[in-house]
């Protein structure tokens, strides 16, 4: 069931799981972004939800959240470097501003 932010001009669907939401994303074909944690429950974690994600769907953009260091993560090669991530703990106007720059720029193809 979509969930209107209307302070940031968004509408979000909300998945409980990672396989609901790969189902959502299968349903939605205008989602523009998949913001998961990493930690998420089951037999798929957000980094495996992430990889999925954008393979069916190359133009999907992805933001992580983790209570991890990021830059940690990365150099593990835990986290695809295409996915862009935001630190827990974050304040709602941090991911509000994530969220735009995420969806609005990206190195490899700028501004959308």
């Amino acid at each position: 069931m979509p969930i209107c932010c209307t302070s940031w001009g968004y509408e979000v669907l909300t998945a409980p799981d990672a396989a609901t939401a790969s189902r959502m994303l299968e349903e939605n074909s205008r989602v523009r972004l998949l913001f998961t944690d990493l930690g998420l429950p089951g037999p798929l974690n957000g980094r495996q939800l992430a990889e999925t994600a954008i393979s069916r769907y190359p133009g999907l953009r992805v933001l992580l959240t983790t209570g991890y260091a990021d830059d940690a993560l990365l150099r593990r090669g835990l986290v695809n470097p295409a996915m862009e991530m935001i630190a827990k703990p974050f304040t709602s106007v941090g991911l509000a501003a994530k969220i735009r720059s995420v969806l609005h720029h990206r190195p490899d193809i700028g501004p959308l």
